[in-house]
């Protein structure tokens, strides 16, 4: 297990690290980081690109949003995305670590649950995600790209 592993918000330095990372996770020619997105970022009270960082590399990433809900009064919910952990770093418990410091954060912020979607066929993130307290067992994620 690493132990020194660093959990912060992502900075605009960090565009070509996370670009690389994310193409480890999708093979998709358009993926682009710019510094100028994560700059927006770092000015937004409702979006949050974690980076986990071992010795200063980026090693693992989650892209997490705070919704407003008006079902439970003042009390948010989140939309978790593009979890990555570097094929390098995999097994080695900073997805662990990455997840449980998104879920104080969440709960720090009265969140009433966290959301996420993954592709069908990536069963060793299920078993994964459900390590991490996630359930599939009562609801159905349905997606529809309409700009791609």
């Amino acid at each position: 297990m690493i132990m020194e592993l660093t959990i912060t918000q992502a900075h605009p330095s960090d565009a070509k690290s996370l670009e690389l990372l994310y193409k480890q996770f999708v093979n998709n020619p358009n993926i682009c980081v710019t510094p100028e997105q994560l700059e927006l970022l770092t000015h937004d009270k409702f979006n949050y690109l974690f980076t986990a960082r071992f010795h200063e590399n980026i090693v693992a990433t989650a892209f997490l949003t705070i919704c407003r809900d008006v079902m439970f009064g003042d009390q948010p919910f989140a939309i978790l995305e593009n979890i990555v952990v570097d094929s390098l770093y995999q097994k080695k418990g900073i997805g662990t670590k990455l997840m449980a410091f998104i879920q104080s954060y969440c709960k720090d912020l009265k969140c009433t649950k966290i959301m996420l979607l993954s592709s069908s066929n990536r069963e060793n993130a299920h078993k994964f995600f459900r390590q991490c307290g996630y359930s599939d067992a009562h609801k159905h994620g349905f997606v529809n790209y309409i700009n791609r």
